[in-house]
Parts: C-alpha cells; structure tokens; sequence
C-alpha cells in the first residue's frame, strides 16, 4: 500500500506544469456560456472543484453542504475583489487549492466545520480572484459569474457523489481479497 505522503508528491509533480497552462484564450465575448464553461478550461479548477466536493463529503450529514456553499460565495467576493488584487495572489492561492484539498482527502481530514470553512473560503476567494481576472474582454459579469459559479457548485456535487460513492463501495468490500 502506497503511503499518503508519496501519492500527494506525485500529484504536486503532476499538476505543477497545469498552473502554468490553466487558462488558455477564451475567445472573444463572453457571457454565461462562457462562464459555464471556464471552471472547465483549466485542470485546477476541476481538480479543486471536485476535491472541493470530495472534502464536504467527509463532513457530517448537516454540515456537508456548508463547505461549497462557502467555496461559491467567497469565489464571488474574489471575482468582485480582482480588480484590486494582482494575478500573484491568485494563481498562488489556486495552486495552494489544489495541494491542499488534495491533501485534505488523501489524509482524511475532517477538522471542525469552522476551520474547513476558512481553509475553504480562502481556496474559493483564489479561485474568485482568477476568475475575475481571466473574464473575457466584452463579458457580460453578472451572467458570467453566474455561469462560472453554476458549474463549480456542478463540479463540487460530483466530487461529493464520488466520495460518497468510493466510501460505500469500500464498506462493502470485503475485509481480504487475497
């Protein structure tokens, strides 16, 4: 069995180079089609969304669904506060997601609902944040952030729908396939 710490090197080496490459050209315009479709355009921001939504998964039933609510709304005050916050600050934080939740899973970390809300929260405001700066010259924001937070809330539920689903299928595993 592969310790924890050596499969979360690997996924650092591997997902390093897709900061760089995240968010290629979005064309011109852009609206809530184009916002749909942006979470999609980068591997950070899937991979963070659906870890996102594997994390909330280890939470109790009632707080589950705290933590991408909080994910959306503090990527909305980032995409509100870009304009005043450079590019740095952002794609740091986003690759600080990613390592992060990642580990957050890999781990099986389940901290107290208030300290995965701030972790989180400061991943969504990254994320927010790259958003807004890679908004396409002539969107429409409203229906862009619209759009971008439809399909992050989308990509968060399936990485909870796939935690739930692998913790299941674990229990009925048997104990010794050998």
């Amino acid at each position: 069995m592969r310790k924890p710490a050596s499969i979360l090197a690997a996924l650092a080496v591997a997902l390093a180079p897709a900061v760089a490459w995240a968010h290629p050209g979005h064309g011109e315009g852009g609206g809530f089609a184009a916002g749909l479709l942006h979470p999609l355009s980068g591997v950070d921001h899937c991979a963070a969304m659906l870890l996102a939504g594997a994390w909330a998964a280890r939470l109790p039933q009632r707080g589950a669904w705290a933590l991408p609510l909080g994910f959306c709304a503090a990527m909305l005050a980032g995409f509100a506060a870009a304009p005043w916050i450079g590019a740095t600050l952002a794609e740091t934080l986003v690759m600080a997601s990613v390592l992060g939740l990642g580990a957050a899973v890999l781990l099986r970390l389940c901290p107290p609902l208030p300290v995965a809300l701030i972790a989180l929260g400061l991943f969504g405001f990254g994320h927010g944040l790259a958003h807004g700066l890679e908004t396409p010259d002539g969107a429409t924001p409203w229906r862009f952030v619209i759009g971008f937070l439809a399909t992050s809330a989308v990509l968060q539920g399936i990485g909870m729908a796939m935690a739930k689903a692998f913790a299941t299928g674990r229990r009925r595993a048997p104990a010794d396939a050998s």
